[in-house]
């Protein structure tokens, strides 16, 4: 397993790719709300959202043992929910790049070498 700086290649991967939604979503939060009068509840959103990413983030690079269950939970939801668009006809470069990242993401994440390290390590909570 390659580390950098004390940390799986992969694990900085998944976490920067993370960590750049939630900024991607905190930036589109103040466009929206200085491109609309009034209305407050989708910046809102986009900011509770990246937010919650980035504490998911966070918690993939500290190796938290919750943080690899939400990461695996919720890529494997968001995966499933993508490949019955496939199935159902809605071919689009999208969604085939974004069910390929998550095919990869959980395949990472379950290999034994990186699961141990959130669910059998010091740092595992």
């Amino acid at each position: 397993m390659l580390l950098v700086r004390g940390r799986p290649a992969g694990v900085w991967l998944v976490a920067g790719l993370i960590l750049a939604e939630a900024l991607g979503l905190y930036a589109a939060a103040a466009q929206l709300a200085l491109s609309s009068d009034g209305d407050w509840v989708s910046p809102l959103a986009s900011v509770v959202i990246g937010t919650l990413l980035l504490y998911k983030a966070r918690g993939l690079w500290l190796l938290h043992r919750r943080a690899w269950f939400m990461v695996v939970a919720l890529t494997a939801l968001g995966a499933t929910v993508e490949l019955m668009d496939v199935l159902r006809g809605y071919r689009h470069v999208g969604v085939s790049l974004s069910l390929a990242w998550s095919f990869v993401t959980l395949v990472y994440l379950c290999q034994p070498r990186v699961r141990s390290l959130f669910l059998d390590g010091a740092h595992a909570r």
